[in-house]
C-alpha cells in the first residue's frame, strides 16, 4: 500500500468501492495518482463509487490462488458505471462461474 493508494485499499476493507474523482472535471479515476489523468487538474479526492459495473472481459481461473482459495472462480475486467473509461480488475462474485 502507498499513500496514493490507501484510500482504495482501505475502502475495500469498508466494503467499499472507493477511487479517486476530479474537482475540477468530475471525472473518476482508478489511478494511484496525485492529479487527474484527464484534464491534469491535481486536485483529485477519493469517494466512494456504488459498485455497479460492465464485465469488459474475464477468464476462469481454475488453479488455487491461495490457501483455502475455492476453484474455480472468474477474475474480471469492469469498467464501473460511473466511468466507462475506466478498467478494474477483480475477482467476480455473487454469481455462478456458469452464469458469468
Amino acid at each position: 500500500m502507498t499513500p496514493e493508494s490507501e484510500p482504495f485499499w482501505n475502502g475495500l476493507a469498508r466494503g467499499e468501492i472507493v477511487l479517486l474523482r476530479c474537482d475540477a472535471c468530475r471525472r473518476w479515476t482508478y489511478l494511484a495518482t496525485p492529479g487527474c489523468p484527464w484534464c491534469g487538474s491535481p486536485d483529485v479526492a477519493p469517494e466512494a463509487v456504488d459498485g455497479r459495473g460492465v464485465l469488459y472481459s474475464f477468464t476462469v481461473c481454475y488453479l488455487e490462488f491461495g490457501p483455502g482459495m475455492e476453484t474455480p472462480y472468474v477474475v474480471g475486467v469492469v469498467s464501473p458505471s460511473c466511468e466507462p473509461d475506466v478498467r478494474i480488475v477483480t475477482n467476480v462474485i455473487g454469481c455462478r462461474v456458469c452464469d458469468v
